[in-house]
């Protein structure tokens, strides 16, 4: 491990507020650091909008140009990032919209996008 870095550029400018995890992160066999976060935008109109998202980091992390990486549904938060035996990425978020279910996205692009999985029925969400 190096020192610490600044890193709170990497966010988009619209993002009010952001967060990482929980969990740690993921490295590809290519050498991406995938690291699970949440995060607010505020619109024009004053609507915030809350949903996860990953950050990204290529070359093992060793040039630590942290960018936002694919944006799943609203209303997800606190999510958890995990590489499937095909090599897709698997995202599971908790619901924010009060229907107690867990929500999933999936990328097959390293995680530069996500495509809406859908809710899992079960596990319920107990929160």
């Amino acid at each position: 491990w190096g020192c610490a870095r600044e890193v709170s550029s990497a966010k988009r400018a619209e993002m009010t507020w952001y967060a990482t995890g929980p969990g740690g992160a993921l490295q590809l066999e290519c050498g991406r650091l995938v690291f699970s976060c949440n995060h607010a935008e505020t619109g024009a109109d004053g609507f915030v909008r809350r949903a996860t998202h990953v950050f990204l980091a290529d070359a093992h992390g060793d040039e630590l140009e942290l960018r936002v990486g694919g944006v799943a549904d609203a209303w997800t938060n606190e999510c958890a990032v995990v590489v499937g035996a095909d090599g897709a990425l698997l995202l599971n978020a908790r619901d924010l919209s009060g229907r107690c279910v867990r929500w999933t996205a999936e990328s097959r692009d390293g995680g530069e996008s996500f495509e809406a999985g859908g809710q899992l029925p079960a596990p319920l969400d107990p929160s």
